[in-house]
């Protein structure tokens, strides 16, 4: 009792402990393991978390509740594939429902797979078209899929419904760098982290906008501060990477930019500035190789550089 009485008051702390004694005393307390399961997560240790929910599942194969929790944690660990296993455990029980629909289109979207998460976002939309995360989320979807009148179209939705969504305006900067429109976009992100400050990936996203402007000092400011806030966000270190290009530092963007396509391959533009980087430096064998691999991605985002002297 005293355990759920902290959660309902967000003393995760307080509750976890509760909890942790509820299994000292009872070690096959399945409710006890999901909770402390929640409490850890919501505290940052996702590990542990899942831990807990793999313990409640062991004594109960059939809790729904620890599959849903446990692929929310495994969303928060970047274990997307694992996430979706859970997700269709719960879709077992409580099919088409908004949660379920959620929380694929969040997990189809971070595997790179947006005409699936378009499709579970509609399906989630369906269910409720006055959560505007929803729509934000959608819209980014249609973003990387280059559709920028379907995402427009969902984040004045979404701007409809709450219109000092931070979320909202980072999208809406997003498709305005991607249309050209640099100073809009730099307004929007600004407006976003006035609203809700310290959002690594909008700081991100403005630097990019400064970049594309030549407004190195602002950049690097957003780009330091963003990867202070979120060291492991690779978009970052690609915008770093070509702040250095900008510098003219080509061996440090070389660097930087393998270290972020070996961690992640399917971030736009990383093989177009290594072409750009290798082709100053004169390895036009490794800049042309680089660029065939642009090439063969149909990146939807235009290239920053265009490179002519490949065949």
């Amino acid at each position: 009792m005293k355990g759920k009485i902290a959660i309902e008051q967000a003393e995760w702390e307080k509750a976890e402990q509760y909890f942790g004694q509820a299994i000292e005393m009872d070690p096959n307390f399945v409710d006890a393991y999901n909770n402390r399961g929640v409490c850890r997560q919501k505290l940052g240790r996702v590990g542990a978390a899942i831990e807990d929910f793999n313990s409640a599942l062991a004594y109960d194969p059939n809790f729904t509740g620890a599959y849903y929790n446990r692929a929310q944690a495994f969303l928060d660990y970047k274990e997307y594939y694992q996430c979706l296993r859970d997700i269709q455990q719960v879709a077992k029980v409580y099919p088409d429902t908004l949660p379920v629909f959620f929380t694929e289109g969040l997990a189809k979207m971070a595997l790179y797979e947006y005409d699936d998460a378009i499709i579970a976002f509609g399906k989630a939309i369906q269910k409720d078209s006055t959560n505007e995360e929803l729509w934000i989320n959608r819209a980014s979807n249609y973003y990387y899929l280059g559709d920028y009148s379907a995402a427009k179209a969902d984040i004045q939705k979404a701007m409809e419904l709450d219109e000092k969504n931070p979320f909202a305006f980072n999208v809406r900067g997003m498709i305005a760098a991607a249309e050209g429109d640099y100073q809009s976009a730099i307004k929007d992100y600004g407006q976003a982290l006035i609203i809700k400050g310290g959002l690594p990936f909008v700081l991100n996203n403005r630097a990019f906008a400064h970049l594309q402007m030549d407004q190195l000092g602002a950049a690097q400011t957003d780009i330091n501060n963003s990867i202070q806030i979120d060291p492991y966000n690779q978009w970052a270190y690609r915008n770093k990477a070509y702040f250095f290009i900008k510098k003219k530092n080509y061996s440090r963007a070389i660097a930087l930019l393998e270290k972020v396509y070996e961690k992640d391959p399917n971030i736009p533009l990383t093989t177009n500035l290594l072409a750009y980087a290798y082709l100053q430096q004169g390895q036009l064998d490794k800049a042309c190789a680089w660029h065939n691999i642009y090439i063969s991605k149909e990146e939807i985002i235009e290239a920053v550089y265009e490179i002519n002297t490949c065949i």
